[in-house]
């Protein structure tokens, strides 16, 4: 048996879309740590329910714990409790995060969860199954306990040694196939008008002032324990704005890293300077570097930056520079991300957007690796959803009923969080508009601006395919290469080996050399849900090799993880010589 069972759940019913949340890896350790028998896992993939109930059987848990951190997970967290108790009435049901601290009171009132858990999460849970509730939690009779625990920096919240012990080994792979989170600190002092982080939200959701940062050990001995389920592939996405022991405190973790050897994405919520940027080239082996515009609009961001509605203001010119840094390092690249919709946005500024988005495209080929517009949405705890009149908004999004609804809408269709149609007679997709727009402009031009930039980045990825592929007789050769590991393009694989089939060519080779290489195994293929044109495609294309319809040779490196295509049992040559399948 096991005691406490802590789940991600789906987004989607149909499995799809799931992010995974790191921080339930932290609650597993620390109770495990004190004691207590648990378990987590991520429900995703086609097959999420059977993966459910083979867990209720196996573990028959007395508590569970599901994980409701991200608002779009609302709907998706109250139907997994929904079919849990179905299943386990006798267990006792319990939410935690960010969402459910601000939903408490509706959780217990209006669904199946016995307990929500307020605020950081370890202390309360782990009293909870000891049976001495102290702190941070209401129940169903509305029974609370105050938000007394804050996590601080000294305590020991590091992960477990052996992760196998809480989670299982096909689940770990998965999730460090998108390069787990680690988690360096905590906290804010701003107050950007769209976040439930900022300062005001820490302070009521969490009671946390200012910033905390992880003891460096912490970091270190984290990263040493994900390593083998990711590949040495980490993020970071903590970046305290203005604060000067920033940058000594990531120095101080770089400089104990082994040099070269890792793999990042860094999200930067302020612009880095030269010298952080070099660091990050030094350090690791490859790099993704993105940066937060914000507002796409210089004068747009200008103006919110003076009104303290959003982060301190940079110009274009130093995004730019910042970028082309980035991009003069042949092992990284940079990615921009910015929000449209944003308080006081006029037409001049959408079009400012537009122009300044075509240009960074056109300017910084791949080495502009991703560029991302989100529409403004509210989000339970954010400033502007709990005073839209403060900054001219009008908010159509509010009650625990208003995102229920929405993430219930969002969990049986397939779009992406912000793709659902402008309809006056669904809920609106994005909870909130301009007083002065029409409260579909926003939609409108996210569309179209998001569909430019899709097509802009398909069609340079088309071209570099056809650009690497080199037709001679009754060989085709593809050439790979990618900035860093977090571009995979060992997709193109597939693609080319159905070229050469209907090209009528029996020779295929890959060259890998200047590529970095990570593909995950068949079972996470399978478990996740995702790739399903590589899946589908393999069984086939082993049938062909087995049968020297198609021979494929690969140049490869030692470093390169193979994962599913070991299954076609190609030799790999690490040498100069072409080797040729088996």
């Amino acid at each position: 048996m096991t005691q406490v069972l802590i789940l991600n759940p789906p987004r989607r019913a149909d499995g799809r879309s799931t992010l995974f949340n790191n921080a339930t890896l932290g609650l597993a350790s620390y109770l495990r740590r004190n004691g207590v028998s648990v378990r987590t896992e991520p429900l995703m993939g086609p097959y999420w329910i059977d993966r459910l109930e083979r867990l209720l059987a196996e573990h028959q848990p007395t508590i569970i714990a599901i994980s409701c951190k991200w608002w779009d997970t609302l709907f998706g967290a109250v139907e997994l409790a929904r079919l849990i108790r179905r299943r386990a009435p006798s267990v006792t049901l319990v939410a935690g995060g960010q969402t459910a601290t601000y939903f408490a009171r509706h959780l217990v009132q209006k669904t199946e969860f016995d307990v929500v858990i307020r605020g950081d999460g370890e202390l309360p849970l782990l009293e909870l199954a000891k049976g001495t509730p102290s702190c941070n939690m209401v129940f169903k009779n509305l029974t609370e306990y105050p938000t007394t625990y804050v996590q601080q920096s000294g305590e020991d919240l590091r992960l477990y040694h052996d992760l196998t012990e809480i989670a299982d080994e096909t689940m770990l792979r998965a999730i460090g196939y998108d390069a787990p989170f680690i988690w360096t600190g905590k906290g804010c002092k701003l107050t950007c008008l769209y976040c439930a982080g900022s300062a005001l939200g820490h302070k009521k959701l969490f009671g946390r002032k200012g910033y905390m940062y992880r003891p460096v050990e912490q970091v270190l001995h984290d990263m040493e324990v994900l390593a083998p389920w990711s590949d040495g592939a980490f993020l970071f996405d903590f970046d305290p704005v203005g604060n000067p022991e920033k940058a000594s405190y990531y120095a101080e973790i770089f400089e104990q890293l082994p040099q070269q050897q890792y793999h990042t994405y860094f999200y930067c919520w302020t612009l880095p300077d030269a010298e952080f940027v070099d660091r990050i080239a030094s350090t690791f082996q490859s790099a993704f570097v993105s940066l937060d515009a914000q507002a796409y609009s210089e004068p747009h961001r200008q103006r919110l930056a003076e009104k303290r509605m959003i982060k301190p203001y940079r110009s274009d010119r130093d995004f730019e520079a910042t970028i082309a840094q980035i991009a003069s390092y042949r092992h990284m690249d940079a990615g921009i991300y910015g929000i449209i919709g944003l308080a006081g946005e006029t037409r001049q500024d959408v079009d400012n957007t537009e122009q300044w988005i075509a240009h960074l495209l056109n300017t910084y080929g791949d080495g502009l690796g991703e560029l991302a517009v989100t529409p403004l949405a509210t989000e339970p705890g954010s400033l502007v959803n709990r005073n839209p009149a403060k900054y001219g908004m009008r908010l159509l999004r509010e009650t625990f009923e208003d995102y229920l609804e929405f993430t219930r809408l969002k969990y049986f269709g397939t779009d992406g969080i912000h793709d659902q149609a402008y309809d006056p007679n669904l809920p609106h997709p994005y909870g909130v508009y301009d007083s002065n727009d029409q409260p579909g402009r926003v939609y409108h031009d996210y569309q179209r601006i998001n569909n430019r930039i899709h097509q802009t980045f398909y069609e340079r990825r088309e071209m570099q395919f056809n650009q690497s592929l080199q037709s001679e007789g009754d060989t085709l050769t593809l050439s790979l290469h990618n900035r860093n590991q977090t571009r995979a393009v060992w997709d193109l694989i597939i693609r080319a080996c159905g070229m050469a089939q209907k090209n009528g060519q029996k020779h295929l080779h890959i060259n890998a050399k200047n590529a970095f290489i990570t593909v995950p195994d068949l079972e996470v293929f399978k478990l996740t849900g995702t790739h399903d044109y590589t899946l589908n495609r393999l069984p086939g294309l082993k049938r062909a090799i087995d049968a020297r319809q198609l021979v494929v040779t690969v140049s490869a490196r030692e470093e390169q993880k193979w994962g599913a295509f070991d299954a076609l049992g190609l030799r790999l040559n690490f040498g100069t010589d072409i080797v040729k399948a088996a």
